[in-house]
């Protein structure tokens, strides 16, 4: 839920993986409670079944604020999956964030390559100016 450190009129960007870099999903308002499945660093991760998309994460803290803390979690009256299910479950949970992960990695390592290739020609440039 949110913290009372969450000011009522901000929002809190949505983004496809634990980076501020990650493509942005949505944004939820002041108010909005997301029941988390893990934490990636600084985000939040959870399910955005609306959006079509498995996994999103949310910043934990911003700018030296806590945006969410932990609440209680809805109660899933009888229902009980099998063992088997349950593991599979968590088995297919983990490979979809190991996904996740791996694909911010590669948007950050394509952001990496990016700005050495400007400080190359930089370089270069500087270079072929003293020769």
């Amino acid at each position: 839920i949110c913290s009372e450190s969450f000011p009522p009129e901000a929002t809190v960007a949505v983004r496809a993986a634990p980076s501020h870099q990650s493509e942005y999903l949505t944004c939820f308002p002041h108010g909005t409670e997301i029941y988390s499945t893990g934490r990636f660093g600084d985000f939040l991760r959870f399910r955005l079944a609306k959006e079509g998309t498995a996994e999103a994460y949310v910043p934990l803290m911003f700018r030296g604020l806590t945006l969410f803390v932990p609440g209680s979690l809805p109660s899933r009256g009888n229902v009980s999956p099998s063992g088997s299910e349950e593991r599979l479950a968590q088995l297919e949970d983990r490979v979809s964030h190991q996904e996740t992960i791996i694909k911010a990695l590669q948007a950050e390592l394509s952001a990496l390559r990016a700005h050495m290739s400007a400080v190359a020609t930089a370089f270069g440039t500087l270079a072929s100016r003293s020769s």
